[in-house]
């Protein structure tokens, strides 16, 4: 036998004990590279995990958000309806006439002026205003104002003009001729309130099933990439 053989063959544990290593150790970075890669995998899961839980507590808030704005646009809605059921049905010219003219009358107010204005819309409400003109003392409009205020009708002072009289006066009492707006409600039975809520809870809802089923298309897109890739 060849010498060179016989060094091979006395040598030959040694030859498969460093070919048993170099196996191993090429196993082991096939492993340590898998575990590499699923190390990676799981802190890029676990980084999408928090951003997941993070737009969940997001949603929760916004959720919890919408319904007490909701609750509130209710409430507003119910008082809004309140408030309507308040005011009368009808307003009679002549009725609102007689009261604010007989008011001024019993306080001797002089030089009655008395004439309604063109009626306007306001949403649940109609508006009018009554134009009152006069001539007496301060006195005697700031009673008058109490007077209105208190009436059983709804009325609202608009606005008030008060001005010094020109004519010469001997009274001690100053006399001023006064403007005043004076404002009457009705309610518009044709009106109801609208709290939205209903409109936007089905745009909100179009909306989600049109992502749903964005979402669905693109699951299965990457379904079908993976399955692609699988059999390559």
């Amino acid at each position: 036998m060849p010498k060179h053989l016989e060094k091979i063959i006395s040598n030959l544990h040694w030859i498969l004990l460093l070919w048993v290593i170099f196996h191993h150790y090429s196993l082991w970075e096939v492993y340590q590279l898998k575990v590499d890669s699923v190390k990676a995998k799981k802190s890029t899961v676990l980084s999408k995990i928090k951003r997941l839980e993070k737009k969940k507590e997001q949603m929760s808030d916004f959720l919890a958000n919408v319904e007490a704005a909701k609750d509130r646009v209710k409430t507003v809605t119910k008082q809004v309806e309140h408030l309507q059921k308040q005011l009368p049905i009808e307003v009679s010219d002549t009725e609102n006439l007689h009261i604010i003219s007989t008011l001024a009358k019993s306080l001797n107010i002089q030089n009655i002026f008395l004439a309604p204005k063109t009626e306007k819309l306001h949403g649940f409400y109609y508006s009018r205003i009554y134009e009152f003109k006069a001539r007496g003392t301060f006195l005697q409009f700031l009673v008058l104002l109490e007077g209105i205020s208190n009436s059983t009708r709804v009325f609202n002072i608009r606005n008030m003009k008060l001005e010094k009289d020109k004519k010469k006066q001997k009274g001690r009492f100053q006399l001023v001729e006064g403007t005043v707006a004076i404002e009457a409600y009705r309610q518009n039975r044709s009106y109801h309130e609208d709290s939205g809520i209903e409109a936007i809870e089905k745009k909100y809802s179009a909306e989600s099933d049109s992502k749903k089923k964005k979402n669905k298309r693109k699951d299965k897109k990457r379904r079908g990439k993976r399955k692609k890739r699988r059999r390559k």
